[in-house]
């Protein structure tokens, strides 16, 4: 008999959850790729610079292909998509090595965004205190965005609840939440088979084995991630570590679900279990496009068995199109009995606006409080913030 979960978040993201940090979108991601290589060149990096050219010159030989079919070979999805189709080993390799060399520049040339954040809990401790200049009698905090982000999702921020460990799926290949969650010292696991993982380096994640761990699934791969041989899977602490071991990150593109091996097999399951558990789902930052047919399987799949669900909340600024295209998806009647939700809001105003706190069920604690909601582009002082990807 099917368990009745009543407080079980799972949260999915697509690049949009990703922008505040000022990486690309799909709409602009072959333009940043430009922009790299004048940084990968101050930094010798010919490898990632050879990578992009062989991508940039596929995607000039792609237009040929749109002339007969609808494709958009501007579109980075579907260009690596097509990549994966063509056969060949070197662009199976230069494309997740472009893609990677792209988001290691726009995370590494945008500055982390703040906020300051005031805590009277003496007993919490919060890894981003000022420790002067403070025009405060409670305690002041510069807290970096991802932070405060998986800090209410991870329940780091939240009223305590021994039974509640929510989910992550993300179809994003960057470490924002690594990172955030490495910053709090929240322990979270990526969900893959032990027996055929290596970690390589500082080890971040924790052993699948761990219960009260977030649960992390990344079903494209990531960034910090390399398949040298068919059994196993390398992890390293951040992208850094492949590049320097001399292997590609291990990406898949958005429309191959086929031959992806047991690893991102394992995390598909558990997924999958994850959103048949599931209270909530809050997507955040994906416009469902139709290239990417993971989420609707996925979904389908899901929630086959599902006697939890409660709500399906859409999160994004441009929310007209998208609630087109979800409710090819899903039963118009569940957004009449206020099952199905779409929230038009960025990133920083969902996780910043208290409504929407209520909405998820993952209220601040009341010795917290947001001073203001307004996303300032500073650079980070070394004591604020403890990532060793960077």
């Amino acid at each position: 008999m099917s368990k009745v979960y009543t407080d079980n978040n799972v949260y999915i993201f697509g690049a949009g959850f990703s922008s505040d940090a000022g990486l690309p979108v799909v709409s602009n991601f072959l333009n940043k790729m430009k922009d790299s290589v004048e940084w990968l060149e101050s930094k010798s990096r010919s490898r990632e610079i050879s990578a992009i050219e062989n991508v940039l010159d596929f995607r000039l030989k792609a237009a040929a292909a749109a002339c007969r079919i609808c494709l958009n070979v501007d579109n980075i999805e579907e260009l690596f998509s097509l990549a994966a189709a063509s056969g060949s080993n070197k662009l199976a390799k230069d494309m997740p090595l472009a893609i990677a060399a792209t988001i290691d520049f726009a995370k590494n040339t945008t500055p982390d965004r703040i906020f300051p954040l005031h805590s009277e809990d003496t007993e919490k401790h919060l890894p981003w205190k000022r420790e002067s200049n403070s025009r405060f009698t409670v305690p002041e905090y510069v807290c970096l965005a991802y932070d405060f982000y998986m800090g209410l999702i991870s329940r780091f921020l939240t009223k305590p609840s021994p039974n509640i460990c929510d989910t992550v799926i993300t179809f994003n290949y960057d470490l924002l939440i690594e990172d955030a969650l490495f910053n709090l010292e929240t322990p979270f696991t990526y969900g893959l088979p032990d027996k055929s993982v290596d970690y390589v380096g500082s080890q971040r994640c924790t052993t699948s084995e761990i219960e009260k761990a977030i649960k992390v699934l990344k079903l494209h791969g990531s960034l910090n991630w390399s398949k040298v041989n068919t059994d196993r899977l390398s992890i390293h602490p951040d992208y850094s570590g492949v590049f320097k071991a001399g292997h590609e990150p291990l990406l898949i593109p958005p429309t191959w679900r086929k031959n992806v091996g047991g690893h991102l097999e394992a995390i598909w399951d558990e997924a999958l279990r994850a959103l048949r558990n599931a209270t909530r789902i809050i997507v955040i930052g994906f416009s469902m496009p139709p290239v990417d047919m993971y989420f609707k399987y996925l979904i389908a799949e899901g929630l086959r068995e599902n006697i939890s669900l409660h709500k399906i909340i859409f999160v994004n600024p441009s929310i007209d199109e998208l609630r087109q295209r979800a409710l090819q998806l899903f039963r118009p009647e569940l957004e009449d009995q206020d099952i199905l939700q779409f929230i038009k809001a960025t990133t920083a105003e969902f996780f910043f606006d208290k409504k929407y706190h209520q909405l998820i069920h993952r209220e601040l604690r009341p010795q917290i409080r947001i001073v203001s909601s307004r996303l300032s582009e500073d650079l980070i002082p070394n004591w604020a913030s403890r990532s060793l990807s960077g």
